[in-house]
């Protein structure tokens, strides 16, 4: 039905808009598909319709939408999604299904706008949401859903800059830094972990990595990182977990829940080793004990056999997430620091360790409790050669820097917001608790 294809442009062109974050002219839209201003204008106040089919596909491919609907009206809903290929300051993706539910539409459309650089604010307004939920569009998008990454512009001065900087025996031996920008703190990790996700492979794809043995800790960061591999994407290889949580922090971030996903999705291509799981019932520490549990000592046992590496990948946590567990209902063995004296002396953690500006355990009677491998033995593994990649964000400038300057991980993937942080010696101390 030819005679309603002005109101469907009109249409279009305004969910388009919406998209993108600004109003779109008719004389923009000519210019773009290379007709006359008054040829468009003749289509979108319904006087002429296209001529040529070109022109039907020039059309249906800038709204991105099919020649049916466009023509009749029928098939996929008016809704804007954009190209299946492009590239957004930086970022390459694209859309990898025809059809789209509206709330995968929106996923899209949120996407799109950070990766053309608009802020949480500017967001918020296009799409009349919180920003909680801007973020769980992002998430939506993303993981398993209809974007896919296929590319991040590297900024390969800030990666030289870092290997000058922390040079040495026990310096970084290679660095990722991507060109991400001030941004979304969720948008800023996906990103960063998809670009861990492609270190991953090409390191897994050299000779003679099936007989590696890679170790990953628990964290949101991570779990992004392997949500990325796609089915069947990953080559054989064995993977163990570096630490067991002692309560559940998030649902699917710990390292068992990590691998138990990656093993199932991979189709037997894993050869997974996953630690016993510490009970809720067990860590319900009474006030006055101060013994550690028998499954948490059992489980440390395991885990230092688990420690013998090639390969580790973690995370930094920042000072307030540490504290949402260690200060629990189910975690709150007596005689410690008090949540203050915490926050006065700690940094963040790593692997679960809560540590200060020098990478020292702060408090070892918390310490005992955890159920994760020793900081000493990351320093092994970097005297060793072998490496430890921290897969970290610009939400984590303090604890990223600790970890570096300790000589706990020799490789770093991370942001460029980040990276320049960490390149400038007045890093801000106690900072990075703003995510």
């Amino acid at each position: 039905m030819h005679s309603e294809l002005g109101t469907r442009l009109k249409e279009l062109r305004r969910i388009k808009s919406e998209a993108i974050g600004h109003s779109i002219t008719q004389e923009e839209i000519a210019k773009e598909l290379g007709v006359r201003y008054a040829t468009y204008n003749g289509w979108e106040n319904n006087y002429t319709t296209p001529r040529r089919i070109a022109d039907w596909c020039k059309l249906a491919d800038y709204f991105n939408i099919t020649l049916d609907y466009l023509m009749r009206g029928d098939g996929t809903q008016a809704s804007y999604v954009p190209f299946r290929d492009r590239e957004d300051i930086g970022i390459k993706w694209r859309v990898n299904t025809d059809r789209l539910s509206e709330r995968q539409a929106n996923a899209v459309k949120v996407f799109s706008l950070f990766a053309n650089g608009k802020t949480d604010d500017e967001i918020m307004n296009v799409m009349k949401a919180g920003i909680s939920e801007i973020q769980d569009m992002l998430l939506d998008a993303m993981r398993d859903g209809p974007v896919e990454l296929t590319g991040l512009n590297r900024d390969h001065d800030l990666e030289d800059a870092l290997k000058r900087k922390y040079k040495g025996h026990a310096g970084l031996i290679d660095a990722r830094v991507f060109s991400i920008g001030e941004t979304n703190f969720v948008f800023s990790k996906l990103l960063v972990s998809w670009g861990a996700k492609e270190y991953l492979l090409d390191e897994l794809r050299k000779p003679f990595a099936s007989r590696m043995l890679i170790g990953i800790a628990g964290g949101t960061t991570l779990a992004n990182m392997f949500r990325f591999i796609k089915r069947g994407e990953c080559p054989h290889t064995s993977i163990c977990p570096l630490g067991i949580s002692p309560v559940e922090v998030a649902t699917g971030v710990d390292p068992n829940a990590i691998i138990g996903d990656l093993a199932y999705r991979q189709q037997n291509l894993i050869d997974a080793f996953v630690m016993p799981y510490v009970s809720s019932q067990t860590r319900k520490v009474m006030d006055n004990t101060e013994d550690v549990p028998p499954e948490v000592l059992a489980a440390r046992r395991i885990l230092r056999k688990a420690a013998n590496v090639d390969m580790a990948f973690l995370g930094v946590g920042a000072l307030d997430d540490v504290m949402s567990y260690m200060m629990g209902e189910f975690f709150r063995p007596a005689g410690g620091m008090t949540i203050e004296e915490l926050k006065q002396k700690a940094v963040g953690d790593i692997l679960y360790h809560i540590v200060d500006e020098k990478a020292q355990i702060v408090d070892q009677h918390y310490d005992d409790f955890l159920c994760s491998i020793e900081l000493d033995v990351l320093k092994n593994m970097v005297l060793e050669g072998k490496r430890v990649v921290l897969v970290t964000h610009s939400g984590r400038k303090d604890i990223s820097k600790v970890a570096i300057d300790a000589h706990l991980v020799n490789v770093v993937i991370v942001d460029d917001v980040l990276a320049r942080s960490l390149l400038d010696e007045d890093v801000k101390k106690h900072g990075s608790t703003d995510c």
